[in-house]
C-alpha cells in the first residue's frame, strides 16, 4: 500500500486534533481542580464519588443529630439541676415546717413558699427547646405538665406526656435516648 502524502497530512491533522483535544481536556481539569467533570470521563470513579458523597452526608447528619442531642441534654440538665434546687428546699421547709416553735404565720409563710416551689417546678417541667417540650416524651407538642388550680393554691399536678424515649441517630446503627420523661421526674422517695 503506498502511503501519499495527503494520507500523511490527514493522519497529522487528525493527530492533532486528539492531541488537542486532550489538552483542553487537562487544561479544563486543572481550571476546575477536578478530575471528574462528566461521569463519562471515568465511571468507576463516578460511582466511588456519588459512594462517598452519600457516605459524607450521613455523617454531616449524624454530626448534626449529636449537636442537637447535646443542646437538647445540656437543656435537660439545667432543669434538672433547677429541679433538684427547688427538692432541696422543699426539704428544708419540710423539717422547718415540723418545728413545735413555729406560729400559724410562720407555717402559712412556708405552705405559700411551698406553693411557689411547685409552680416553679411546673415551669421547669414546661420547659422547651426550638418550640418542643423536653420532658413531655414523644409529646413534644404538648404541654407535659398542668397545675390545679391554674391560679392560687395548687392541689394536683397532672403529667400529660408519654413514657417514650426520643432516640437521636448518631451512628450506624446506633440510636441512643436524649430525653427524660415527666414520668421520670417523679420522687421515689418521699420527703424526711
Amino acid at each position: 500500500m503506498r502511503v501519499s502524502s495527503n494520507m500523511l497530512v490527514e493522519q497529522m491533522i487528525t493527530n492533532l486534533q486528539r492531541n488537542t483535544e486532550r489538552l483542553l481536556d487537562q487544561q479544563d481539569q486543572l481550571a476546575s481542580g477536578k478530575r471528574l467533570r462528566r461521569p463519562s470521563d471515568d465511571p468507576a470513579g463516578t460511582e466511588r464519588a456519588l459512594r462517598i458523597r452519600g457516605q459524607l452526608a450521613t455523617l454531616e447528619q449524624h454530626l448534626r443529630n449529636i449537636d442537637a442531642s447535646q443542646v437538647w441534654l445540656a437543656t435537660t440538665d439545667k432543669a434538672l439541676e433547677n429541679q433538684s434546687d427547688i427538692v432541696q428546699r422543699a426539704r428544708e421547709l419540710a423539717v422547718q415546717s415540723r418545728s413545735s416553735i413555729l406560729r400559724a404565720d410562720d407555717r402559712q409563710a412556708i405552705g405559700r413558699e411551698v406553693d411557689e416551689l411547685i409552680k416553679r417546678a411546673v415551669e421547669i417541667g414546661n420547659t422547651t427547646l426550638a418550640g418542643r417540650y423536653i420532658f413531655g416524651g414523644h409529646k413534644t407538642t404538648t404541654q407535659p405538665f398542668t397545675a390545679s388550680p391554674a391560679t392560687g393554691s395548687v392541689t394536683s399536678v397532672a403529667y400529660n406526656g408519654d413514657t417514650n424515649s426520643i432516640l437521636q441517630n448518631i451512628d450506624r446503627s446506633v440510636d441512643v435516648p436524649v430525653n427524660v420523661t415527666g414520668r421520670e421526674l417523679e420522687p421515689t422517695t418521699s420527703p424526711p
